[in-house]
This record gives C-alpha cells, structure tokens and sequence, in this order.
C-alpha cells in the first residue's frame, strides 16, 4: 500500500532519459516514506526506494507512458485514480472461505485476503440447543460432540426448582469419579466472595438460582478451550448472572478443572439440587 504526505513538491537535480529508473531530486524535505506516486510533467512513476537524493522508480505507471524530462521539471507527489479506487471500492467480493477485511464505517470490502488457515477462523456454529420441558429435567446432556472446532462455548438461561440450590455442575466423558476442582467467586453488591473446591465429582459451570417471584433465571456462558486436544488437562472459565426476583443481581464468575488430558466428547450438566425447570435452554456451540 502506498504513503501519503501533504503538499511534497521537488524538482529533478538533473535529466533523465525516458529508460532509467533513477531519479534524482533536489530535495526529500517532507517527503512521504517509499512507496508513493508522483508525476512529472505528464508521467506517473511510483518512488520504491530512496538512496540519499535518488529515488528508484517504476516508470510509466498507470498507462501514462514514460517520457524524457529536463533537470528542473517539477516532482510532485499525488494521489491517484488507482490508489482512490483500490482504497473506495476495493474488490467486488471476497472469495469464499477467505478471510475478508471490511471499512469499519461503510462496510465495503476493501480486501480479500487470502484463505483461512486450516482450523482457523471466528465462527461461531451451534452444535445442539436444549430446551427443558414439561416437568423438568435434573440433568441435560451433549453427546456425540464433533471434534472439528477449535474451542466450545455453552450459553444458558436457567433456573433450578429447590430452594437453597444455586450451581451447574458439569461431567465429561461420563467422568464422575474425584477428578474434578473449581473455584468461584460471586458479588451480590457488598463485595466479592469465593470459595474453591479440590478432587470432587464434578465442576461448578454456571449458576441455576432457586425459584423466584418474579421469574428470575440466571444467565450463563461457558468456555472450554481446546476441547478435542489431548495434551492438557480441560479447563473451564464461566460467567453468569441472576436476579432473586429483588434488589439488585448477583454477579458470579469460575473456573474449573477437569483432571483428563482427553479429548472432551460428551458433557452433562447438573442442577445442584433438584431440576432445571421448564423453559431452561442450553445452547452449545462450536468455535473456530
């Protein structure tokens, strides 16, 4: 892409024939840095390169045919028609599965640039949507979790039916054995708490508050890092948020542990106590 500078005007330090690439200048005061567009006389070159008070050109650019010119002919940098049109309209559009860049005003695509590394991207595609039924449900379950993206992430609006049960436990691969550790913290407007827990069942993955009067339900989101590797151990990192039905939210952030360097195939999410009541949704989705 080329430079700009406002208002740089030279003059040659000597003549040059309508074949060399060398042009000398009396002056680079103000100039911009290479690469930039200047005409002299009638001729475009493009300025590629400065060596003291010479620059390297390309002459004849945009089919304006390179001429022979007198020591004093005026070298003044401009913008162009190419250079307004590349920045304006850019291409017509990208190609597909490339990256694209966009104006962060207009939108227009300014550039296609080039293919998504593989495995790579910012997609975001649901997997499974759960919705809890009639009666409730005391665990909702994602199996079979194709192993193609990069990292999950699991967003819930819920609320549990047992008074005095707050959390989402989570399970992997069927895993309920003591190989699970997590610690939360929660503000309810007074200050932060936390408390952690090591070598248990299960993970804490969210908030399920308890019944409410005013139909409050906690809203949850979930993000497990590259979940089809097998090199480390899977980590967890959640935030939620709930209302009591009174008075300000709760606030609540974790993370969590599971103790298995395999890769994660299946998750069961549990009420703490009791169920998920009707309505709760569970929205898994794979990144990248």
């Amino acid at each position: 892409m080329d430079n700009f500078a406002n208002a740089f005007s030279t003059t040659l330090g000597g003549a040059v024939d309508n074949a060399t690439t060398s042009i000398p200048v009396a002056s680079v005061a103000g100039a911009p840095a290479c690469p930039f567009r200047a005409l002299i006389d009638g001729e475009l070159v493009i300025a590629t390169s400065l060596s003291a008070l010479t620059y390297t050109v390309t002459r004849g650019a945009e089919s304006s045919g390179a001429t022979a010119h007198s020591s004093g002919a005026a070298f003044t940098h401009i913008v162009t028609a190419a250079e307004l049109n590349a920045f304006l309209g850019g291409p017509s559009s990208a190609t597909a599965g490339h990256l694209a860049v966009f104006a962060d005003t207009s939108g227009r695509l300014l550039e296609d640039g080039g293919a998504v590394p593989s495995g790579g991207g910012a997609a975001m595609t649901l997997i499974q949507s759960i919705v809890v039924g009639s009666g409730g449900a005391a665990s909702v379950t994602f199996s079979s979790i194709p192993q193609t993206y990069l990292d999950l992430r699991l967003v819930a609006n819920c609320r549990g039916d047992t008074a005095g049960s707050y959390n989402i436990q989570a399970q992997f691969n069927g895993d309920s054995g003591s190989n699970y550790d997590d610690v939360v913290a929660w503000n309810t407007g007074s200050g932060w708490s936390q408390n952690d827990n090591t070598g248990v069942s299960s993970a804490r993955a969210g908030m399920c508050p308890p019944p409410t009067s005013n139909n409050g339900a906690a809203v949850n989101d979930l993000v497990i890092p590259n979940y089809a590797g097998t090199v480390f151990a899977k980590s967890l990192r959640w935030t939620a948020s709930w209302w009591s039905g009174s008075g300000a939210p709760e606030m609540d952030t974790g993370c969590g542990v599971w103790q298995s360097a395999a890769a994660i195939t299946g998750i069961v999410l549990k009420a703490a106590g009791g169920n998920f009541v009707a309505g709760s949704t569970f929205n898994l989705y794979g990144l990248g």
